[in-house]
Formats: C-alpha cells, structure tokens, sequence
C-alpha cells in the first residue's frame, strides 16, 4: 500500500511537471499570436500612412495612372504601361491568376484585393498588396478603379516565421502529451501490476 501510495504520488508529480511545461508553451504560443496581431496591426497601419505606389485602372485593365514609385518597381515608364492591361506588367507566372482575378471583381464591383510577386535585381521578390475600390460617379456607374500597392514582403517574412514557430510548438506539445502518455500508461501498468502481485 505504501508503494502504491509512492507510485500514485510519482506519477501525480510527473503529471504536474507536464500539465506545467503545457502551460509554458501554451503561454508561449500565445505570446507569439500577440506578437504577430501587433506586428499585422503595425504594417497595416504603416501602409496605410505610406503608400508604396497609387494607381488608376479602367475596368477593363487598362492603365489610367501609376505613380512613379511603382512604376520604378515593375522597372517600367508610364507611355509603356498606359498602352497595356496591368496584369501585362506583372512577371509571367502571376499574369492569368491576377487577370482572372481583376475580371471577377470587376464583374461584381467589389473592393480589391490581391498579391502577387515582383522579382527584384538580387534574385529575390518583393511581396506586394494591391488594394483599390471602385469609384462611381453620381449615379452609381463605376468610373475606374484606384487604390495602392504597399510592399508586405516583411510582413510575410514575419507570418512565415511565425507559422514555422507555431508549428514547432504544436510539434513539441504533441511529443510532451506523447511522453506524457507513455508515462501515465507506465505507471498504471505498474499499479495494476503491484495490485495482482
């Protein structure tokens, strides 16, 4: 009886040392999602303070009005642009998915909302947010579309990192309730086994 009292005790230690270290991730964790809200609420608010380029597009695509600054990132002038589609801009591989995309909003009149990547001299990619609404004249009918492209490669430089630290965590609280298992699974079967004894 004494034993299995020691056994109980062990094992009821073992258990709070877990639950413990669960709580310490789980606050962990929590920490991290806190940290990004505020890192999303801080380049959200950053970019909308700061545009990385503004815009007019007819609805059918056709360029109105980059501003230089964007015009600079698609390495491109605004005689060139203002003869195409917008999306003919853009790198190859992201052409189809922007136009479709651009062709359903407008079908509805919807605010927009898309990201794609441009490749910048070093190899790497800028990340970047096109965001516009229609503008309507006073009827109602919708004139063109104007917004802003904000550059969130940070953003999801950081979401990225975050994603791989949530799931490491996941990852390390599934291994410790794991353990923690085979531990209470352990002991109970040396209770059942001291009891037949």
């Amino acid at each position: 009886e004494a034993d299995l009292q020691a056994s109980h005790q062990a094992l009821e230690k073992q258990i709070s040392i877990h639950v413990a270290d669960l709580a310490r991730a789980n606050d962990q964790l929590a920490d991290k999602v806190r940290e990004y809200d505020e890192v999303n609420a801080t380049v959200s608010a950053i970019g909308e303070s700061i545009p990385f380029g503004v815009w007019i597009y007819e609805k059918s695509g056709k360029v109105r009005f980059i501003s230089k600054s964007l015009l600079d990132l698609m390495e491109t002038d605004l005689d060139s642009a203002a003869s195409k589609n917008w999306w003919d801009l853009l790198p190859e591989n992201a052409r189809a998915a922007a136009e479709a995309a651009w062709t359903k909003c407008t079908s509805t009149n919807c605010s927009w909302d898309f990201e794609f990547q441009l490749p910048k001299s070093d190899g790497t990619f800028h990340t970047v947010m096109s965001r516009g609404v229609p503008v309507k004249n006073a009827v109602g009918k919708v004139l063109y579309y104007a917004g802003v492209q904000l550059d969130v490669s940070e953003r999801v430089r950081i979401s990225g990192e975050l994603k791989a630290a949530h799931e490491n965590l996941e990852a390390q609280i599934q291994h410790r309730t794991l353990q923690l298992n085979e531990a209470n699974h352990k002991l109970t079967q040396e209770l059942v086994d001291r009891l037949k004894s």
